[in-house]
């Protein structure tokens, strides 16, 4: 029989005289070891209890944080607290047309009949419409077609052969240009027209342009 010792807190089997002493003796150190666990897990529960739990690494930094910013108290920080942003307005559910009706034309269709708007009349609506388009794009082309302007080449007049002249001239003799002097452009091994040879050119030139009216002097003539 299994019983407990208040006393000594130690458990105890109540046996007859009669049972072997080796049987006790088992029942001894069984008992022994139960009353160790017991004794060991008071001890864990004791520690467990009164334990100071530990330090977390975010609490850490935060003391560590304001030990470091205490030097820095009462003075003049650079970095300002944002403005709070403006007070939000609530919108106007009420619709453009309603506040402003002057902006605003009301179209109705109570004057259109029901077979206006039937499925089939917006049909043959709708292929009037492109077979207009067509016909218009037909005549235009048409027209493009028609009128092809006539290409006249005209002769160049004295004020162009004047300008050309000057810009020749330009080239030839040396220019100024933003605080500097530029020179003519000359290539390397080129030679320069001279002026007896530009002046006989010149010559040929006008001689060609001259208008021949000897074959009406020889009509008069012959009168």
């Amino acid at each position: 029989m299994l019983n407990f010792d208040n006393s000594s807190g130690k458990f105890f089997v109540q046996s007859d005289r009669d049972e072997n002493t080796d049987f006790l003796s088992r029942q001894k150190s069984v008992f022994e070891k139960l009353d160790a666990v017991v004794k060991d897990s008071e001890k864990n529960l004791e520690k467990q209890n009164f334990k100071r739990p530990a330090i977390s690494e975010d609490i850490r930094t935060n003391k560590r944080l304001r030990h470091d910013t205490r030097q820095f108290r009462g003075q003049e920080s650079i970095f300002k607290r944002p403005e709070a942003p403006p007070p939000a307005r609530f919108k106007n559910n009420t619709p453009d047309y309603q506040r402003h009706p002057q902006k605003w034309t009301k179209y109705t269709l109570s004057d259109v009949s029901q077979e206006d708007m039937s499925e089939k009349s917006n049909t043959a609506a709708a292929m009037s419409f492109l077979r207009e388009l067509k016909a218009k794009k037909e005549m235009e082309s048409m027209d493009v077609d028609g009128e092809v302007k006539q290409i006249t080449f005209k002769k160049p007049s004295k004020h162009l052969e004047s300008i050309v002249s000057s810009s020749s001239a330009q080239c030839d003799s040396p220019s100024f240009r933003s605080s500097k002097v530029v020179m003519p452009e000359y290539v390397v091994g080129e030679k320069k027209p001279s002026k007896r040879h530009s002046a006989k050119l010149k010559e040929k030139t006008e001689k060609s342009k001259e208008i021949k009216l000897d074959h009406l002097n020889e009509e008069d003539d012959e009168f």
